[in-house]
C-alpha cells in the first residue's frame, strides 16, 4: 500500500478556509395612483454548498505524523440577509404584498434544481415525513476511513453555524376604497453534519501516542459533530383605508438537521494508549457551555446569551372607517436527529 509520512507538527486537513457562504438581498417595491394601486415583492435565496474534508483510503494506505496531530475539519457558516417590502395607495383601493424564501441545505420543492429523486412531502408535518433526506441535504462531512494511521492525537470534527435573517413587509392605504397588506417569510435549513471515523466496508486503523496539543482534556481522538442555528423572522402585514382595511402576516421556520458523529465497522481499531476518548454530537458548537438557550441573565459582564436561537414575529394590522381585519400566523418546527454512536 501506499505510505504518507509527515514530520514534526503534523497536519491539519480542513475545509474550511473559505466555507463561509453569505447572501445580501433587498426588494423594495412602491406603487401609488389615483386609482387601484398594487405593490409586489419576492425575494428567493439559496444557498446549498456541500463541505468535505477527508482522509481516505482502500485499507491498505498508510499515514504517518510521527509526532503531531491529525485534524480533519469540515466547517460551514452560511449567512442570509433578506429584506422583502411591498407599499401601496390608491385612492381608489390599494394592495401590498412582500413574499421573502430562504433556504439553506436542501430544497423544500421538489421541482427546482435537480432534486427531482427528492420524495418527502413538506405538506406533511409528521415527524415520520420530515426526516431530512441525504438526496437533497447539503453535506458537511469529515471523515477517516481506509487508512492505517498513527499520530499523537486525532480530531474528525464537522461544524455547521447558520445564520438567517429575514424581514418582509407589505403595506396598503387607500382614502376611499378597500386596502390589503400581507406578507409570508418562509425559512427552511437541511443539512447532513457528519464527522465519522471508519467504514463498513474497509478496515481503518488510528493509533495515537499521546493526547491533542493545548488541550486541558486528555482526548487522544476526539469525533465531534455541532449544529447552531440562528434565525430571526419578522412577517409584517398592515392596511388603512376609509372604508375596509385588512392585513396579514405569516412566518415558517423549518429546521430539518441530521447531527451525527460516529465510529463504525467490524474492522475499525482504535488504539489509544492511556489517553481518551471523545465521541460527541451537539446542538451547539463545541466551545460553548450548556444547551440551547435562551438567557437574558447577566452574569457580571452585562451579556447576553442568543446561542441556538430562533426568533420568529408576525403581525398583521388591519385599519378601516367601516371594516377592519388583521391576522397572523407564526409556524415554527425544530426536528433535528443527534447521534453520537461507536
Amino acid at each position: 500500500g501506499d505510505t504518507l509520512a509527515l514530520q514534526g507538527g503534523g497536519v491539519v486537513l480542513a475545509d474550511d478556509t473559505d466555507s463561509s457562504r453569505q447572501i445580501l438581498t433587498v426588494v423594495v417595491a412602491g406603487s401609488g395612483g389615483s386609482g387601484f394601486s398594487v405593490g409586489a415583492a419576492v425575494a428567493v435565496n439559496s444557498i446549498r454548498t456541500s463541505v468535505v474534508a477527508e482522509i481516505t483510503g482502500s485499507g491498505t494506505e498508510t499515514v504517518t505524523a510521527s509526532s503531531g496531530d491529525v485534524f480533519v475539519l469540515a466547517d460551514d457558516r452560511p449567512d442570509i440577509l433578506s429584506v422583502s417590502v411591498a407599499l401601496a395607495y390608491g385612492s381608489s383601493a390599494g394592495l401590498g404584498a412582500a413574499v421573502a424564501y430562504n433556504f439553506i441545505g436542501g430544497a423544500p420543492i421538489t421541482d427546482i434544481d435537480d432534486l427531482d429523486d427528492r420524495t418527502i412531502d413538506f405538506s406533511n408535518t409528521s415527524s415520520e415525513e420530515r426526516q431530512t433526506d441525504a438526496t437533497s441535504a447539503a453535506d458537511i462531512t469529515a471523515r477517516i476511513e481506509g487508512v492505517d494511521l498513527t499520530a499523537r492525537a486525532v480530531s474528525v470534527s464537522a461544524d455547521s453555524s447558520v445564520d438567517m435573517l429575514s424581514i418582509t413587509v407589505g403595506g396598503a392605504g387607500s382614502s376611499g376604497g378597500f386596502a390589503i397588506g400581507g406578507s409570508a417569510s418562509i425559512n427552511f435549513v437541511d443539512q447532513n453534519i457528519f464527522a465519522t471515523i471508519g467504514s463498513a466496508a474497509v478496515a481503518t486503523t488510528i493509533t495515537t501516542t499521546g493526547a491533542i496539543a493545548g488541550v486541558a482534556n486528555n482526548n487522544a481522538v476526539e469525533v465531534t459533530s455541532n449544529f447552531t442555528p440562528k434565525l430571526f423572522n419578522l412577517a409584517f402585514g398592515g392596511a388603512g383605508s376609509g372604508t375596509v382595511g385588512a392585513g396579514a402576516a405569516v412566518a415558517i421556520n423549518d429546521v430539518t438537521n441530521a447531527v451525527k458523529a460516529v465510529i463504525l465497522g467490524d474492522q475499525t481499531r482504535i488504539n489509544l494508549g492511556d489517553s481518551a476518548l471523545l465521541v460527541s454530537a451537539k446542538t451547539l458548537l463545541a466551545n460553548m457551555d450548556g444547551e440551547a438557550r435562551f438567557d437574558t441573565r447577566s452574569d457580571g459582564d452585562d451579556s447576553i446569551d442568543l446561542d441556538a436561537q430562533i426568533w420568529s414575529f408576525s403581525i398583521g394590522i388591519g385599519a378601516g372607517g367601516n371594516v377592519g381585519f388583521a391576522g397572523s400566523v407564526n409556524l415554527n418546527w425544530i426536528r433535528n436527529s443527534t447521534q453520537a454512536l461507536i
